[in-house]
């Protein structure tokens, strides 16, 4: 009986972690820290997983596309660096994460091959990539963020008071998250992982206020350029002449149609991710020294309220 019940407990452990791995879907990343420790609660080491190990690998994140090379090396400095290779129809970038820096770079299967060569070998990731390749100090960076079924993550730096974004697109699902999973792994801590899943009124605001944009701005441009083919002549004067001028000539160009067509296409791009947006919501894993703060409803409630007053001002417009 005692036999019979410590096999059973096993079979359970073996279960649950599977079906972990499974739900989570992120495989062996290095999730939230908070469900990490709830994870690793629930995990009993036993030689039965190793049996298991095949099936739950290939549950993680599907079949790798033939070609894909991934693993991890030890740099000069004697840290660990972790570099994967994405293989497309006739280009392959390489991807390689340090505790300096992330890098990728597009290039011939060959060259990704002779660089992993070169990176095993101890050579430094910073003299195997070129000038051209994305190169993102991990010192500089605040934020690290990448919505679920999107190929990018998305970096913002920070300079002092200067900020910009840099992006790395990963088409293939297993090798992002693992990507993401090993910044915050070299982050040693400085990174905590938050989850954001956004509600349809917050996710709906961005193409909302593209689609007032945009259709105000068709309005204003198809009002200007009818007044300028109504008269034979018009003179332009002022701070910015040139600019000006070449504003009149393309709204003469394109007249009330061309602007009534280029609109409506801006309009209807707007109205379909405002449609994909309202179907599934977006959902964001991100990495931050910073405690990350969701946007309220009482801030998305004012947003809305600033862009209903903004339609009735514009209005009459419309109504003309």
């Amino acid at each position: 009986m005692h036999n019979q019940r410590r096999c059973t407990a096993t079979w359970l452990s073996i279960g649950a972690n599977q079906l972990i791995d499974q739900v989570s879907g992120l495989g062996r990343l290095t999730l939230c820290p908070v469900r990490q420790r709830r994870l690793d609660s629930l995990r009993v080491p036993s030689k039965a997983l190793a049996a298991y190990s095949a099936l739950r690998s290939h549950n993680r994140s599907g079949p790798r596309p033939t070609g894909v090379i991934t693993g991890v090396t030890t740099c000069t400095r004697g840290s660990a660096m972790h570099y994967w290779q994405e293989k497309d129809d006739d280009k392959t970038q390489l991807i390689v994460v340090t505790e300096e820096a992330v890098y990728a770079d597009k290039m011939d299967h060959a060259a990704s091959l002779r660089q992993i060569g070169e990176l095993t070998a101890g050579k430094s990731a910073a003299t195997v990539f070129g000038r051209d390749a994305t190169h993102v100090v991990l010192r500089s960076v605040s934020k690290v963020q990448q919505e679920r079924g999107d190929d990018d993550i998305d970096f913002t730096l920070r300079d002092g008071k200067d900020e910009k974004n840099e992006t790395i697109s990963i088409a293939d699902e297993g090798i992002r998250n693992e990507v993401f999973a090993a910044i915050e792994r070299v982050s040693h801590g400085r990174f905590k992982c938050y989850e954001d899943q956004t509600g349809r009124a917050r996710a709906a605001f961005g193409p909302i206020l593209a689609l007032t944009i945009f259709g105000i701005g068709t309005k204003i441009a198809v009002s200007a350029a009818t007044a300028i083919r109504a008269v034979e002549e018009y003179e332009i004067s002022g701070r910015k002449k040139g600019l000006k001028q070449l504003v009149v000539w393309l709204l003469d160009l394109l007249g009330p149609t061309g602007c009534w067509v280029i609109g409506g296409i801006l309009c209807a791009l707007s109205a379909w991710v405002l449609y994909h947006r309202l179907s599934a919501p977006p959902f964001y894993s991100i990495l931050q020294a910073e405690p990350y703060k969701p946007q309220g409803p009482i801030k998305t409630t004012l947003k809305y309220l600033a862009l209903a007053a903004v339609i009735v001002v514009f209005m009459p417009m419309f109504l003309r």
